[in-house]
């Protein structure tokens, strides 16, 4: 199966948003005292500039929950690849939910893409008895964290 897709990987950051990463950068190291070095990284910050449409305040107030959120889910750290599947909180649960291992060979450099894929049982009436909706949003949350990893490497 071939897949053909019309999108195209996103702008170079321009000067105009580079002038927006530095003052992000000094505004969120006031309002955390220091942003999380994974995740400080100008792709990271542009990435946030573009999702908010620069509203620097809406993305201090996000930032600070999402980085708050993350540390409490144990989803810290360059290592986070490397011990994912083995965390407490993930996994009992992969008996249940099908999840390619993320690394540098699911990479296609064609495509500027990482391919994976994640399935849960066949049933979805019997995967919704097996654990509790938190604990699968935990489990996506990861997952999420786990390609964020991979990305900003």
């Amino acid at each position: 199966m071939t897949v053909h897709s019309t999108t195209r990987a996103a702008e170079p950051i321009s000067s105009a948003e580079k002038e927006q990463i530095d003052a992000l950068r000094a505004r969120l190291n006031e309002c955390l005292k220091k942003i999380p070095e994974d995740l400080d990284t100008d792709l990271n910050l542009v990435r946030w500039i573009r999702g908010y449409q620069g509203d620097i305040e809406k993305i201090c107030t996000n930032f600070s929950h999402y980085v708050s959120s993350r540390s409490a889910s144990g989803f810290v750290g360059r290592d986070l690849p490397e011990k994912y599947f083995e965390m407490p909180a993930i996994k009992p649960f992969l008996p249940f939910i099908a999840s390619s291992r993320l690394g540098d060979s699911v990479w296609s450099e064609e495509h500027n893409a990482f391919m994976f894929v994640e399935r849960a049982w066949a049933q979805p009436r019997e995967f919704i008895k097996t654990f509790k909706t938190s604990d699968y949003l935990i489990h996506c949350f990861g997952y999420s964290e786990l390609l964020l990893q991979l990305i900003l490497e």
